[in-house]
């Protein structure tokens, strides 16, 4: 019986001594595995030394402009700038604070930065004055009486914003002459060539100046004196449709049997400085032009046919904006006109407020 037990009591040590064995070999396996884990990890990681900083782009700091334009009465002067040495003859702006590009008969387009109230510089390449412009994001279009339209790109310029920092000094603050909080503007030129690297290429088809342009997405619509609208892909950067208004008044009247959509007189003395087409819109195939007759034309891209005509101004219509509810149109005449649409702006009648 002793020898029994004996053999008992030593399997049922050597059996705990291998369950011992196995369980610290097991805890040993998962802390390597642990340690494995954390290691892997944490080698993917760079270190902090070897991790560059990212660049930190230079911010802006505005003049306190935009808080304290929130306090003025609406209507009030914000700011007036001696932008040029004479007519302004068009200008745009992509943001409030943003930037500006103005043209004028002085033959120079302006570029300005308006958190600062400064001329950034020049686009130069037109031969004439530039009579149209758009500006949208940082590509700017501009149309001149040199029958030429011109896309530049803004975010290539090479123009340092001033340093508006709250804590700047009173003698660097009077070196910049048209900052926002300077009480006396002086003349003030950029350096030069901070845009010459912004020229992107040039539309050459129109034979007389061009007086009109818009531009969304790859589809720009120019209007000129040559009594023609072009159509051009900026992908390809060429003209891809010409529309002859005259003609397309003639065939309106020919077709409708009326003088509806036929060129008219507008009844007031012939103005040297209306333009043939004084305002053009495009979006997708719609087309939205007016012309020195009086009329707004909406036009068809896919066909290139004018679908419905707009009477009711008595002089050249000189700018116009619509979207999928309003057409506003402005003349001449003095006169502002907004126009109901149904949603399909294209496809049924109008009708005038």
């Amino acid at each position: 019986m002793r020898l029994d037990d004996a053999q008992e009591l030593l399997a049922e040590e050597l059996e705990f001594a291998a369950q011992k064995a196995a369980l610290e070999k097991d805890e040993e396996t998962i802390e390597a595995e642990a340690t494995f884990m954390s290691e892997s990890i944490y080698e993917k990681l760079p270190a902090a030394t070897s991790t560059p900083k990212p660049k930190r782009h230079k911010t802006i700091r505005r003049k306190s402009m935009p808080i304290l334009h929130e306090h003025f009465e609406p209507g009030s002067m914000i700011k007036e700038i001696p932008a040029h040495n004479d007519m302004i003859t068009a200008l745009d702006f992509d943001v409030p604070f943003g930037t500006m590009v103005t043209a004028a008969l002085d033959d120079t387009v302006r570029v300005w930065d308006m958190n600062a109230g400064r001329c950034m510089g020049l686009l130069e390449g037109h031969a004439a004055s530039v009579r149209a412009l758009q500006v949208e994001d940082n590509i700017v279009a501009t149309g001149s009486m040199d029958a030429t339209i011109r896309l530049w790109d803004l975010s290539k310029a090479r123009y340092d914003p001033p340093d508006n920092r709250i804590n700047k000094g009173a003698a660097e603050e009077d070196d910049d002459p048209l900052a926002f909080g300077s009480p006396d503007d002086e003349g003030f030129e950029p350096p030069a060539g901070t845009m010459k690297d912004c020229p992107l290429f040039t539309l050459s088809a129109h034979v007389d100046e061009v007086t009109a342009l818009h531009f969304k997405g790859d589809t720009l619509i120019s209007g000129s004196s040559d009594k023609t609208l072009r159509q051009w892909d900026l992908e390809k950067g060429r003209c891809v449709q010409t529309l002859d208004v005259m003609w397309a008044a003639a065939q309106a009247s020919a077709t409708m049997g009326s003088s509806e959509g036929a060129w008219r007189s507008t009844g007031r003395a012939p103005d040297s400085s209306a333009a043939f087409v004084g305002a053009v819109q495009v979006f997708d195939a719609a087309l939205a032009c007016g012309t020195a007759d009086g009329m707004v034309r909406l036009w068809d891209l896919r066909s290139g046919q004018v679908h419905r005509s707009l009477v009711g101004h008595t002089g050249p219509v000189t700018c116009l904006q619509f979207d999928d509810v309003h057409l506003v149109t402005g003349s001449l005449d003095r006169s502002i006109r907004v126009s109901l649409f149904p949603r399909d702006i294209w496809g049924k009648r109008a009708n005038v407020v």
